[in-house]
């Protein structure tokens, strides 16, 4: 049984990879994923916070 967002999810990714064109990217992220070195919660806030902050002062805009 799936939760209803998971399944929307899914649903998602097979009909984005129906798509030559975007399954490219997709099996970029998902092979770059393999490749990258897992992170700590704490690793990532100081490598990407700043980019949320900006992110937040835009949207507020």
């Amino acid at each position: 049984m799936f939760a209803e967002d998971e399944l929307s999810s899914l649903l998602e990714c097979v009909y984005l990879l129906r798509s030559p064109e975007n399954a490219r990217p997709l099996f970029r992220a998902f092979k770059w994923t393999e490749m990258e070195t897992p992170q700590t919660l704490a690793e990532l806030k100081e490598k990407y916070c700043f980019l949320l902050a900006d992110m937040t002062k835009t949207l507020a805009l």
